[in-house]
């Protein structure tokens, strides 16, 4: 040890030993910290996977959601109400796309034809799900995607039922709970119609809520600007009854018969009458059971009869034979009672009666050969309580005789129509017909139109034959349909051939019987049942237009409470028209009702009001 005051300096002193407390209570602050910064870093590091898995979660429904919106929006065009089924959707885009060649499917946003253009997105909605983790819903949802996908691809997917795959793949998005966004980018759906279908129309008062053949319904022989449909159809509640459809609005005015009509004989419309005046009816074997007054049933006779007239005074007027002398007789009978029957002489030779007379309104027209060996058309007008026609004349030559068939059911070869400007007569020949118009009292020369047979209807000082030529029922998509715009001055004749409106697909060619046609103020109208899926369709045009015009698809056969269904609603068609507006009937399962259609292609249901 040194010395005081050396040079050297001295060794530092140890510390004092510590206490075992204080060296455990040091130990216990490390630790504590030690196990503080542990937690902290255990709470980090688990956050940050939390948070991954939960972004990972969150882009996965994203990419669901995405897809789905994607598949959804080709599919059936976007969201859908709450009440409207997918599959019925679905096959209201069908039956737009049913009406476009494979070529106009090809629609913006996809190389491929609708709906194919929706299977890549399908395919990816079951790709994105497998991969996921939605569990059971996911896995259901996939393989009805899937599915789907594949059914999407087949060529006829356009036509083709898929009702089943389309609603359990939305029905098992709906119980997955998928989300849409609004937005996404898809292939484009044709845009859709809303056809009419079985439900709607059991909301709508029908002219009978029990089903009957069309054939059974009789209107005018002879159209001016009423149209009346007759019905007497056993069964059929209130037959045997009458409806006047309103030119102007979408409803008709239906009545029962008046019970004094002899009944069983069968009932027809064979006159002509004014528009506001209530028409003949005619029983049994043309009016040889009774002719009555459809308000009244006020009888003006019994004859075999040819023609008649009926006004809103009460007049009426029938043409026919006296079935012993075979006489031509006209009878009369005016608000104050019948006027005695009066024989009709004439110093031309007539024929066959029935071939040869007739009564429209209050003309009388004869086909005659007179003492020079010309066949001519003659007229006079009717006077209801003096001579009955004072002022027979000569309208011109008619070229031919009439072709008679001797059928049972061939109509009289002179018809006519009227509108407020003219009245039009047509005379059946053997080979052509001839047309001739009355305007400002006065009769044309006949002239002969393009297109023989058909029905004749007029407007202004217009008239129109239409002709619908369908095929065998091996061949329906062969059906034409023939018209012709006549006026006084000439005709001029169209035909169309519904193979054009089919674009290649041959499948929605008219089915047999359910097809008509009508002229609407000067266009054609054509409406069709289209093949055992495509609906019941028009089309509205100039008959040299009408192949480059749209379909309206009217009424959906297969859909009834939100279901489409495998069988059709429907059983048949027929078409009216009067100057101004056309009248489709429809036999369905929910009855028969009738939809208005006016010139500008505007349809409303018929409301029915019985009085």
């Amino acid at each position: 040890m040194s010395e005081p005051g050396s040079s050297y300096a001295s060794e530092p002193e140890h510390p004092a030993p510590e206490s075992i407390d204080v060296i455990a209570a040091d130990r216990k602050k490390r630790r504590a910290r030690l196990l503080v910064g542990a937690v902290v870093t255990l709470v980090v590091v688990g956050g940050g996977g939390f948070g991954l898995v939960r972004y990972q979660e969150a882009e996965q429904e994203k990419a669901v959601a995405t897809a789905w919106s994607a598949m959804s929006r080709c599919v059936v065009g976007g969201d859908l109400p709450e009440a409207e089924r997918p599959s019925q959707r679905f096959r209201n885009l069908q039956l737009v796309a049913m009406a476009m060649s494979d070529a106009e499917r090809v629609l913006e946003g996809s190389p491929k034809a609708w709906p194919m253009s929706c299977a890549p997105l399908a395919h990816t909605v079951h790709e994105v799900l497998r991969t996921g983790s939605m569990g059971e819903p996911g896995k259901e949802l996939a393989t009805s995607a899937e599915a789907l996908a594949k059914a999407l691809d087949e060529a006829a997917s356009f036509s083709n039922d898929l009702t089943n795959l389309v609603d359990q793949t939305f029905d098992r998005a709906r119980e997955a709970k998928l989300r849409t966004i609004v937005g996404v980018a898809a292939p484009a759906a044709p845009m859709p119609q809303a056809p009419l279908t079985a439900t709607f129309l059991g909301t709508v008062e029908p002219l009978s809520r029990a089903s009957f053949t069309l054939a059974g319904a009789f209107t005018d022989a002879h159209p001016a600007g009423a149209l009346r449909v007759l019905v007497e159809e056993k069964g059929v509640e209130r037959a045997p009854f009458l409806c006047t459809f309103d030119p102007k609005e979408a409803t008709a005015s239906c009545k029962t018969l008046p019970p004094s009509l002899a009944q069983g004989h069968g009932l027809r419309l064979l006159g002509t009458a004014d528009d506001d005046s209530a028409p003949l009816v005619f029983a049994g074997e043309r009016g040889t059971a009774g002719i009555y007054r459809a308000d009244t049933g006020v009888k003006v006779g019994a004859m075999y009869s040819y023609g008649g007239y009926a006004k809103a005074d009460g007049s009426s007027a029938v043409l026919g034979y006296s079935g012993h002398e075979h006489d031509l007789l006209i009878a009369r009978r005016t608000a104050e009672g019948p006027v005695p029957r009066t024989r009709i002489e004439v110093d031309f030779e007539l024929g066959n009666l029935y071939y040869s007379s007739q009564l429209l309104w209050n003309a009388m027209l004869l086909r005659g050969v007179n003492k020079q060996k010309e066949r001519r058309l003659y007229a006079a007008t009717l006077d209801f309580r003096g001579e009955p026609f004072k002022d027979l004349g000569s309208v011109g030559i008619l070229p031919e005789p009439g072709l008679i068939t001797g059928s049972a059911d061939e109509p009289p070869h002179i018809a006519g129509c009227r509108s407020k400007e003219a009245m039009v007569v047509r005379v059946r020949g053997y080979e052509n017909d001839f047309m001739s118009f009355q305007i400002g009292g006065k009769w044309t020369p006949p002239i002969s139109p393009d297109v023989p047979g058909g029905i004749l209807s007029c407007h202004g000082t217009e008239a129109v034959i239409t002709r619908l030529e369908q095929a065998a029922s091996t061949s329906t998509w062969k059906t034409s349909v023939a018209q012709c715009n006549c006026t006084s001055a000439g005709c001029v004749g169209g035909r169309v051939q519904m193979e054009k409106f089919l674009k290649g697909h041959y499948e929605f060619a008219p089915k047999d019987n359910h097809v008509d046609a009508v002229d609407l103020d000067g266009k054609l109208l054509v409406v069709w049942a289209a093949g055992e899926r495509g609906g019941v369709r028009m089309r509205l045009a100039k008959v040299d237009q009408i192949e480059q015009a749209e379909d309206i698809i009217l009424f959906d056969d297969l859909v009834r409470d939100g279901q489409v269904g495998k069988l059709s609603t429907l059983f048949d068609l027929r078409l009216f028209s009067r100057d101004g507006f056309a009248v489709l009937l429809l036999n369905t399962v929910a009855g028969v009702h009738a939809l208005r259609i006016d010139p500008g292609g505007k349809v409303a249901p018929v409301t029915v009001k019985w009085g």
